[in-house]
């Protein structure tokens, strides 16, 4: 059920996210400070004429930071490492935004209409719960899905065994408690209770001068005391772990904050 129209622009913006991954940067000194600027200008037109947009804007928007000031927007350098992760983050932005409207689009198109616009269809609605990713190095990318497996061992151990044990109990009925792993610390630790991770994350990303460095230090004053989370064991490693119900993960830091 996807259109003519929204498939071109499905392909359009992938298309763009393959040419943003292109550019190249080169490191500048500009006025005594640590600027940059993208080599291949056939890629920024690419991506232009992609997006639609003009290709000094884009230009602008990797090689600069504005700061807002006095009434007044003020422009100045970044250096090349600062002007790929924003690059990075801005196709990540895109992606997961397409994503999700994907998945809208699909589930609109499996239960969003009335029973008699569907008649001699038969669907079948499928959740696909992907397993833990656990590699040499973790980042953001893997805590993001570790995460989403977390929470939905949360929804199964709520539905499956405090509700329905609650209910049990409600009722008078004679029976034997079941075991079973609450995982629910390691939820509100990630993104529940108030200072969690991912808000950590977000409020340093807003600070003019937040770094990994930082962000891992407040995760460590935060959540060190936690059974749940893991101070990393080596000064010289920027990451820090956390205990999973399927096992204990260690996530790097690095670059997470741009």
């Amino acid at each position: 059920m996807f259109s003519e129209k929204e498939t071109r622009i499905l392909f359009t913006l992938l298309a763009a996210i393959l040419h943003l991954g292109n550019l190249s940067f080169q490191a500048l000194i500009q006025d005594n400070m640590e600027a940059c600027t993208i080599t291949n200008d056939d890629c920024i037109a690419s991506v232009a004429h992609l997006l639609q947009i003009p290709s000094k804007r884009i230009h602008e928007a990797f090689t600069s930071k504005s700061t807002y000031a006095s009434g007044e927007l003020i422009y100045s350098p970044i250096g090349e490492e600062r002007a790929r992760h924003i690059r990075d983050a801005f196709v990540k932005g895109i992606y997961g935004r397409l994503f999700i409207w994907i998945v809208g689009k699909i589930n609109s198109s499996i239960c969003g209409k009335p029973m008699e616009d569907t008649e001699g269809r038969v669907s079948l609605g499928v959740l696909d719960i992907f397993g833990f990713e656990n590699f040499e190095v973790n980042s953001f990318e893997q805590l993001c899905i570790n995460y989403a497996n977390e929470k939905l061992h949360s929804f199964f151990v709520d539905h499956v065994f405090k509700m329905e044990q609650a209910e049990y109990s409600r009722e008078g009925l004679d029976w034997t408690p079941v075991d079973f792993v609450d995982n629910q610390e390691v939820v509100d630790t990630l993104a529940q209770k108030p200072m969690n991770c991912f808000a950590l994350m977000d409020e340093e990303s807003r600070f003019p001068m937040g770094s990994d460095e930082s962000f891992l230090q407040k995760l460590n004053l935060q959540h060190g005391n936690s059974s749940c989370f893991v101070k990393s064991k080596s000064l010289s490693r920027a990451s820090f772990g956390v205990v999973h119900f399927a096992g204990t993960i260690q996530y790097d830091v690095t670059g997470d904050i741009i």
